[in-house]
C-alpha cells in the first residue's frame, strides 16, 4: 500500500508555474544555484518532468511526451496566483492577496488573516435548517510565519453541540525540515530525515507550498508539503508509522556547488531492501537540458 502511495506521492508533486520566459535570457546570467529542470523517476511509467522560470520558480509539470499535469502563474511578487491540476482529479485554483502578500481568496471565496495568530479563517454561510442537521461553519488554517499550514481544522454546528474535524498537519525543525506530517488525527503519517546539503526544491516550491496551505483539506501530499520537497535540506529517510514494514532511504551526488545532481531511492520492507532505482536527475541554470 505504501508503495503505491509513494509512486502517487511522485506524480501529485508534479507542478508548473508560468512567466515570462522558462530560461534566463538578456542581460540575466544564468544562476548556477538555481533549478532549469528535474526528471523525476526516470524510466519508469511514473517518469514525469519539472520545468522552472529565470527565477528558479517550479512553472510546469509534464509527462515526458509534453502532456501538461500541473501548471502554476505568478505575480511580480511571487505569489502564486493561479494553480492548475490536470488528469484524473482535475481542479484549478486561482488566489488574491493583499498589499502584505497575505491571501485574500481563493477561487473568489474570502479569507480572513490574523496576524497575531497566523490564522486563515474560510467562513461559510450558515442556513437555517432542522435542528437536526448538522451544518458547515467555516475551515481554520494555522500557518507557520513562512506561510507553511502548521494545522488546519474543518468546524461544524449541530444539535447536539459545536464540533471540529481535523486535516493536515506538519512539524518543521529550526532548519526549515519537515520532520512529520500527519492527516486526520494521526490515521495518515510520515516522518523524514535530511542531510546538511540545500534542497533546490524547497525555494522553488516555496510558494506553491504557502499558497496551496489553504486548499485541499486534509491532504499534505496535494499541499506540496512532502520533506522531499518543501524541506531546506535533501530528505535521506521517509519512514511511516512504527508498525508499518515499509521506508525509504535515498542517496544523492552532488556537484561542485553541494546541490543534488542525481538522487536514488532504497525501498525496504521489514528492513529487507527490496529495490534501488533512479528517484531524480537536476539540471541547473546554463546546463545543457536533455
Amino acid at each position: 500500500m505504501k508503495k503505491a502511495v509513494f509512486l502517487l506521492f511522485s506524480i501529485l508533486f508534479l507542478a508548473s508555474c508560468s512567466s515570462d520566459d522558462d530560461s534566463p535570457s538578456g542581460n540575466t546570467p544564468p544562476d548556477p544555484n538555481k533549478l532549469a529542470m528535474v526528471i523525476f523517476q526516470p524510466g519508469l511509467a511514473s517518469e514525469n518532468h519539472w520545468f522552472f522560470n529565470n527565477d528558479g520558480l517550479l512553472t510546469d509539470v509534464k509527462k515526458p511526451d509534453g502532456t501538461l499535469l500541473k501548471h502554476f502563474e505568478y505575480d511580480e511578487n511571487d505569489n502564486v496566483v493561479l494553480a492548475q491540476f490536470f488528469g484524473m482529479n482535475p481542479n484549478s485554483f486561482t488566489f488574491v492577496y493583499d498589499a502584505n502578500n497575505h491571501i485574500t481568496s481563493v477561487n473568489g471565496k474570502p479569507l480572513t488573516f490574523d496576524t497575531a495568530t497566523g490564522k486563515y479563517t474560510e467562513d461559510y454561510e450558515n442556513p437555517v435548517v432542522g435542528a437536526e442537521y448538522d451544518f458547515f461553519d467555516r475551515y481554520e488554517y494555522n500557518v507557520d510565519a513562512n506561510g507553511r499550514l502548521v494545522s488546519e481544522f474543518a468546524y461544524y454546528l449541530s444539535s447536539d453541540g459545536n464540533y471540529d474535524s481535523d486535516g493536515a498537519h506538519s512539524n518543521f525543525d529550526s532548519n526549515g525540515n519537515a520532520v512529520s506530517l500527519w492527516s486526520h488525527g494521526g490515521e495518515s503519517g510520515t516522518g523524514f530525515t535530511y542531510d546538511d546539503h540545500p534542497n533546490p526544491l524547497g525555494p522553488a516550491t516555496a510558494h506553491i507550498t504557502r499558497a496551496l496551505a489553504v486548499t485541499q483539506f486534509g491532504d499534505y501530499y496535494g499541499k506540496f508539503m512532502s520533506g522531499l520537497i518543501a524541506s531546506s535540506h535533501n530528505a535521506v529517510s521517509q519512514h511511516y508509522a512504527p508498525e508499518d514494514p515499509e521506508s525509504h532511504t535515498f542517496t544523492y551526488i552532488y556537484n561542485a556547488n553541494g546541490l543534488p545532481q542525481s538522487s536514488n531511492v532504497q525501498s525496504y520492507y521489514l528492513g529487507d531492501l527490496e529495490s534501488d532505482t533512479a528517484y531524480a536527475q537536476y539540471y541547473y541554470q546554463g546546463e545543457i537540458l536533455p
